[in-house]
């Protein structure tokens, strides 16, 4: 079956290569790459107009936009059985899309994820992300308790995601990615593999370093905006979020030294 692989950017001709080859090397064929340049002032176009491949098809947006706005026309363009995602700065083992695919078929389930390693190009070391196998009856309380998805490693049918009430939420600028797989883990069975099939690029300008303060507001008004249904999260659920938030202000408090505002 068909996997369309979803590719953002802005700005990541330094990163394009490498992560694009990443998939047109995989040894599962039957794909294709939706990539959304969202309106780049770099040498991005030069670099992929160099890229000879008909199974990656490239759309230029004409203004930025927010990121999970941009993922969704993504999505809209593409025409797989399974959505894959991959961050710019990421690239996969070649092995990757063949592995978690027939795991898929194997274990019959609608999404899975693996373990990655970590590549910290600041001290020129990698590691991986999980030294030991994630076991679980049930996946949204874990992933709430310890969140362990790696948003380049997500494999999901595309018809459990449009099964969804939406998709990602545009309102979102860091957030996004957790949104949309709590919504699926809420609903449907995953599977995590222990090998180590992507590679994370960690650096000073990983969205998630940048908006740190964002990160904590907009899980504030995410686990606001859920509640309002009684039925999807416990009061266990609340009692690990809540434990999060407070870890996350701590670090930003000890980050700011003391001075925090963290007002709406």
């Amino acid at each position: 079956k068909l996997v369309s692989v979803i590719i953002n950017s802005y700005n990541g001709a330094n990163f394009l290569r490498k992560s694009i080859n990443s998939v047109l090397n995989q040894t599962y064929k039957n794909l294709e790459i939706i990539l959304w340049d969202n309106a780049s002032t770099d040498k991005t176009k030069k670099v992929l107009e160099e890229i000879k491949d008909p199974r990656l098809k490239v759309y230029f947006s004409k203004n930025f936009e927010k990121l999970y706005s941009a993922k969704n026309k993504a999505i809209k363009l593409s025409s797989g059985d399974y959505l894959a995602f991959l961050d710019v700065d990421d690239w996969w083992e070649e092995n990757k899309l063949k592995t978690q695919i027939q795991d898929m078929i194997n274990k019959n389930c609608d999404l899975s994820c693996s373990n990655y390693w970590i590549v910290n190009e600041r001290k020129k070391i990698k590691y991986p992300a999980f030294r030991k196998d994630i076991i679980s009856k049930n996946y949204f309380d874990y992933a709430l308790k310890k969140y362990f998805i790696g948003m380049s490693t997500l494999i999901i049918k595309r018809d459990i995601y449009k099964s969804l009430d939406y998709g990602f939420d545009s309102s979102f600028e860091v957030i996004g990615d957790y949104d949309l797989v709590l919504r699926l883990l809420k609903k449907y069975q995953l599977y995590f593999s222990i090998e180590k099939l992507g590679f994370y690029r960690w650096h000073d300008n990983n969205l998630s370093n940048k908006k740190f303060r964002l990160n904590i507001l907009e899980l504030i008004r995410w686990k606001k905006k859920l509640s309002k249904d009684e039925k999807f999260f416990s009061s266990q659920n609340l009692i690990y979020i809540e434990d999060h938030l407070i870890y996350l202000m701590s670090l930003f408090l000890k980050k700011k030294k003391g001075k925090i505002n963290l007002s709406l």
